[in-house]
């Protein structure tokens, strides 16, 4: 028969027999990638991760008010009073939003720390001169995809909203900032849309001497008094805190121990092949010389 050693396959129980011959050398490299990926994670900047939890604020609207049947509730969807689903919706996309989100930006001159690997704080100018400056839809995509996280239970309605940066002060005051700036806009928003909600009633009052659609007008009249009044009343209008932001004392990333395992799984991965191809590479040459010496003379 002839042997041919090159038509071996590599197979799991060839691996695991080759790691076992050379246990030795395939410990050396395991160690070697945990050093190496434990190393490796001081190259990365920290990041620290706030959070807070949320929860939407019932507004005094009366179900049978806002979204009931007959003429109240079709009148009350012509002048814009919506249900308590449609306003806790509403709110959330508030947050979310890129007009509240960039604008907070803008305010607070947000752009520099941003991109502060392109910003020089000594010259109070950019470093990429031929290269357009970070704008604000730039500072937008950044905080929106990789820096704010919103995520809401359907289940319970309550809303997790979390923060990653580089400051951990920094992320707590983003998280507690934008639920504030969510709920002043909503109060004014809600107080200006309740005042010519109230103008357009008392004006349809005056047009109309029926009895039924005066009492559905009151109706409307006495729900957008309560809503303006809860406005003026309340800071925390659309959402309140159930868990308020904290500043984060642990590192969110990098997670050594983590990279260090990931490094010597690699190296080790890397040895094991690495020994089973250089041996069956060396396999020919060894029988060839013992067939060699084997042979008369």
């Amino acid at each position: 028969m002839t042997d041919d050693p090159q038509s071996e396959d590599l197979t799991l129980g060839s691996i695991i027999e080759a790691a076992c011959r050379q246990w030795i050398p395939l410990s050396v490299a395991a160690l070697i990638g945990l050093v190496f990926g434990y190393s490796a994670s001081y190259a990365f900047k920290p990041l620290f991760t706030s959070e807070a939890l949320l929860v939407h604020v019932d507004e005094l609207l009366g179900g049978s008010q806002a979204s009931g049947g007959g003429a109240t509730g079709g009148f009350a969807s012509l002048i814009g009073i919506g249900s308590l689903t449609s306003r806790d919706n509403e709110s959330l996309a508030t947050l979310k939003s890129r007009a509240l989100i960039q604008g907070y930006i803008e305010e607070k001159k947000l752009i520099p720390i941003l991109f502060e690997d392109k910003w020089d704080p000594e010259t109070q100018s950019w470093k990429t001169a031929n290269k357009a400056a970070p704008s604000l839809q730039d500072g937008f995509n950044l905080m929106s995809k990789t820096v704010l996280k919103v995520k809401s239970d359907g289940k319970t309605g309550l809303i997790t909203v979390s923060a990653e940066w580089k400051d951990p002060e920094l992320a707590r005051a983003w998280i507690n900032d934008l639920v504030v700036r969510t709920n002043r806009k909503l109060r004014g928003e809600t107080i200006a849309r309740g005042e010519q909600n109230l103008k357009y009633l008392n004006e349809q009052l005056q047009q109309t001497s029926m009895i039924e659609i005066r009492t559905s007008i009151y109706r409307l009249i006495e729900s957008e008094v309560k809503k303006i009044m809860f406005a003026h009343g309340s800071e925390d209008y659309a959402f309140r805190f159930v868990d308020p932001p904290f500043i984060p004392e642990k590192r969110s990333f990098p997670n050594r121990a983590i990279l260090a395992a990931m490094g010597g799984a690699f190296a080790l991965l890397v040895m094991v092949f690495w020994l089973y191809a250089f041996g069956n590479q060396r396999k020919p040459i060894t029988r060839l010389s013992s067939r060699q010496h084997s042979e008369p003379m």
